[in-house]
């Protein structure tokens, strides 16, 4: 059995002994592998080699690099076409190729590339289009595509398709962050998130959140909305005067302190009306500042902050309405609390109504008491 396998093989391979084709090439043609075909060679004696050796004469040598310049220049051959053209391996052709400076066109380059369809192919790609879309417009695979693209247009996979797609979703995410940032804050997102990491980096250093750029622009807001100030100013538009001033680090309340004024303290806070001066300056030169001692209504501006401060609004509705002031109703018992600096003070649970009530009294003159001495 095992000498009629040898037989039919060797019927098979005698074919193609001497007919110029190596081993690899017979193996590839018959389907028997590569070591057996070797074998074979070997044990009948078939020829399997192609002509590798040069011509042996100058003038022989000549003639190979006059013919193969020839088929690759005016004839567009590859150096397998050249080969096959003038019998002789492909090692020998790329070999004289390389000695005598003839460019030869690569396989992938072959003529009549449909340029056109290059063009449409690396349009639609860099428009976004994926290589499966293209593909399935021109009937063909999508590693076909990325062949053609990058070898005759020199496109990558950076350059278009999925990532050109989310590419451009990232910039207009990008572009509706920032046209919702500059009509809120007046700024682009990327500014408006370095005032709030800057923010976060003074919370970090125990700083209170009132001394933050965006914290103190809220409470100031928050302030001028109380006292019914029309306030004009965005984010970025009062942070920009501050930062102009060169007095950030000295903004405060209090003598030697730097705050923002209006012009003649009138009018809306809104670019042109705003400036930054000394606390002093803002309480005693301002002619409309009720805060300042020779004002008409400074008293009365005085005792309004002092009302806010202690939670003594008049407008507000108790719930317990049977109780005095300061006391509420907690667990059966009755609780004593004040406001003041805009926090609420629990000032104890008591058995009686009496007792809580004296509890609030004296808190609240000891409180009474110390604004009274700021405003003197």
């Amino acid at each position: 059995m095992k000498d009629d396998i040898w037989i039919a093989r060797a019927s098979v391979l005698e074919k193609f002994d001497g007919k110029g084709m190596s081993a690899y090439a017979v193996s590839v043609a018959t389907g028997i592998t590569f070591p057996t075909v070797k074998k074979y060679a070997e044990k009948f004696g078939f020829d399997f080699s192609r002509p590798s050796a040069p011509p042996v004469s100058e003038e022989g040598r000549a003639t190979v690099v006059d013919e193969l310049r020839r088929l690759a220049l005016i004839e567009g051959m590859t150096r397998q076409q050249a080969a096959e053209m003038l019998g002789l391996s492909l090692g020998y052709v790329s070999q004289v190729a390389k000695h005598n400076n003839i460019a030869i066109r690569h396989a992938s380059q072959g003529i009549g590339v449909d340029h056109d369809r290059v063009e449409a192919m690396a349009a639609m790609y860099r428009g976004g289009k994926t290589l499966e879309e293209i593909g399935a417009v021109y009937k063909v695979s999508r590693e076909r595509v990325r062949q053609i693209i990058s070898r005759h247009a020199g496109i990558t996979a950076a350059q278009g398709g999925q990532s050109m797609q989310a590419s451009r979703k990232r910039e207009a995410l990008a572009a509706r962050r920032d046209a919702g940032s500059y009509e809120k804050h007046g700024c682009s997102y990327e500014q408006y998130r370095s005032l709030v990491a800057m923010g976060k980096k003074l919370l970090a250093e125990g700083v209170a959140r009132e001394r933050t750029p965006t914290g103190a622009f809220t409470r100031q807001k928050n302030t001028a909305k109380t006292r019914g100030i029309p306030w004009s100013l965005k984010l970025w538009d009062w942070w920009q005067i501050w930062q102009d001033s060169g007095k950030w680090e000295e903004r405060g309340r209090g003598k030697g302190k730097y705050v923002m004024c209006r012009f003649g303290d009138c009018g809306a806070y809104e670019v042109g009306n705003v400036y930054i001066a000394k606390y002093e300056h803002n309480v005693s030169f301002q002619p409309n500042n009720p805060y300042r001692k020779d004002h008409p209504d400074h008293e009365e501006a005085i005792a309004s902050i002092r009302e806010k401060l202690i939670g003594r609004r008049t407008s507000r509705k108790r719930k317990n309405h049977d109780l005095p002031i300061g006391v509420t109703r907690s667990h059966k018992k009755f609780q004593a609390q004040i406001s003041f600096n805009g926090k609420n003070h629990c000032l104890g649970r008591f058995e009686t109504i009496e007792e809580a009530a004296a509890a609030y009294a004296a808190k609240r003159a000891e409180v009474d008491a110390i604004y009274q001495a700021v405003a003197a």
